[in-house]
């Protein structure tokens, strides 16, 4: 959730700026780099980024899920 992302970002070992996060979001796969964006930049619901990207519901939700764990690797790193 959003609020978990931004936990992760404030209590991070190493400060992290915007543009690395978004570096960072360049770096995963389309469908993964479009779900984060959307669930986090553009405050979108689960339901409104499947409609969006016409994936359903509960592919949404694993891609997020992949994605924040990807985003937390990489961050770390």
């Amino acid at each position: 959730s959003y609020a978990y992302v931004a936990e992760e970002l404030v209590t991070h070992p190493k400060p992290i700026e915007h543009w690395e996060v978004l570096e960072k979001l360049s770096e995963l796969p389309h469908y993964v780099n479009q779900v984060l964006l959307l669930r986090f930049f553009y405050g979108m619901t689960l339901t409104q980024v499947a409609v969006q990207t016409g994936l359903s519901i509960s592919k949404v939700h694993r891609l997020e899920k992949a994605g924040l764990t990807q985003m937390k690797e990489m961050l770390a790193g």
